[in-house]
């Protein structure tokens, strides 16, 4: 009866484990450089470019961050479009839905105040990766008729390390 309670209680916790998310923990890689360039178009949208060095700690299927969205001073809501997506140099295209073990490609996610990036690119403990995006926000800068202005947070939480903006 011990053994068949045993028995049960193993399997229940082998159970209970398995349906726990694996964690991601933000020891499987580190930003060593991130460099950003802005530029603000005469139509008022915001063109941003962003390349960040990625090492890799452990077995990774990609990497991924939140672009905030939100309002501008005047209200107005921001939007962002993704008009390019390169690793180490290589062109990836956008797919509505991606897997673990895909490559060269990533996804998008718009959803409450953010954009999600997923860019899927397995790689290997003990490698790096050089990975740029580009974009366009709409609505972040706010005109005027003899100026505009921008205030907005180009690099959010979760990031560490040392970050270059022009």
């Amino acid at each position: 009866m011990r053994t068949r309670f045993r028995a049960i209680t193993a399997l229940a916790l082998v159970l209970v484990a398995s349906l726990i998310p694996a964690a991601a923990y933000a020891s499987t890689y580190q930003t060593s450089q991130v460099d950003m360039r802005a530029h603000v178009a005469s139509d008022g949208s915001l063109q941003v470019s962003e390349e960040r060095t990625f090492e890799f700690t452990d077995d990774v299927n990609g990497v991924y961050w939140e672009i905030p969205l939100g309002q501008n001073q005047q209200g107005e809501n921001v939007t962002l479009s993704i008009s390019g997506v390169s690793v180490d140099g290589d062109e990836f295209q956008e797919a509505d839905y991606a897997s673990s073990g895909d490559y060269g490609v990533y996804t998008v996610d718009t959803s409450g105040s953010s954009v999600t990036l997923k860019i899927f690119m397995p790689s290997s403990d003990g490698s790096s990766a050089d990975v740029e995006i580009s974009y366009t926000m709409s609505g972040a800068v706010m005109l005027w008729q003899d100026t505009a202005e921008l205030y907005w947070k180009f690099v959010g939480d979760g990031w560490g390390g040392k970050t270059r903006t022009t």
